[in-house]
């Protein structure tokens, strides 16, 4: 369920921290992207935040080498 809540067709907050603060895997790796870098590119700071508290490097690239500050 993580990674569709993180998916950009289905990407919502409200989702995400759901997903996040009942026990869903943070650390979970999609083939394209972190969910780290999804928060930071769409902007959603809480999201951020949460996945930062839960141990989520905050500069580990996507499959395209990008790191959340600069998708930010």
């Amino acid at each position: 369920p993580l990674y569709y809540a993180f998916s950009p067709v289905l990407l919502r907050r409200e989702y995400c921290l759901l997903l996040l603060e009942h026990g869903h895997n943070p650390l979970y790796c999609s083939p394209d992207t972190t969910p780290l870098v999804q928060a930071a590119k769409f902007g959603m700071k809480e999201v951020t935040e949460l996945l930062l508290k839960k141990g989520v490097c905050v500069n580990q690239r996507d499959a395209n080498g990008i790191t959340p500050l600069e998708a930010a």
